[in-house]
């Protein structure tokens, strides 16, 4: 039987889809957050789309979303802001190029592992689609405020920033892209 995560992935474009594979993938050299170690972008969606998911319920899952839960292991590949050194530097990015911006913190840490990954569907142009996909429980977005409004201005895309300027922006949670120790 087909699930309702499984038919979502279907429905979404095929371009997103493909760039959320890709930033899942623990093979990828675009890898930031949260990952599945040394699976491909093809390896990732044949888990996610065999998977048995049971609807989830958590507090950072706000309607229209709906969220489900399955039996995937991987790595939460985020870092709380706060906790970074006071000199620390961020990158802005827009890994799905969705337009909204979210910080990247570069660190030898290859993040936590969990043993379940989440995923949100939620309805678009009268379809039901992915929105996301990961491995451990959902958090408060990650990307940059003013005002209350998703910051979403192309040209800041690559930019540093401070760990002060990213709190200024309203941003609690940095994405992890995994660097070698020195």
């Amino acid at each position: 039987m087909t699930s309702r995560v499984s038919r979502a992935m279907y429905n979404t474009p095929s371009d997103y889809l493909a760039k959320t594979m890709a930033s899942r993938s623990g093979t990828s050299p675009d890898r930031a957050g949260s990952y599945y170690p040394n699976k491909t972008p093809i390896q990732v969606f044949e888990m996610l789309e065999t998977a048995k998911w049971e609807p989830y319920a958590h507090k950072n899952i706000s309607p229209p979303a709906q969220g489900f839960r399955a039996k995937i292991a991987g790595r939460m590949g985020m870092v709380r802001i706060e906790t970074l050194p006071n000199r620390a530097m961020l990158r802005l990015e827009d890994p799905k190029g969705t337009g909204e911006l979210c910080a990247v913190f570069e660190s030898p840490n290859p993040g936590t592992p969990v043993d379940f990954t989440v995923a949100l569907i939620g309805p678009d142009n009268g379809k039901e689609i992915m929105w996301t996909v990961f491995p451990g429980d959902p958090i408060q977005a990650c990307i940059a405020m003013s005002d209350g409004k998703a910051i979403n201005i192309p040209e800041f895309v690559g930019s540093e920033i401070s760990k002060e300027e990213a709190l200024d922006l309203g941003m609690e949670w940095a994405k992890l892209a995994e660097i070698e120790p020195a």
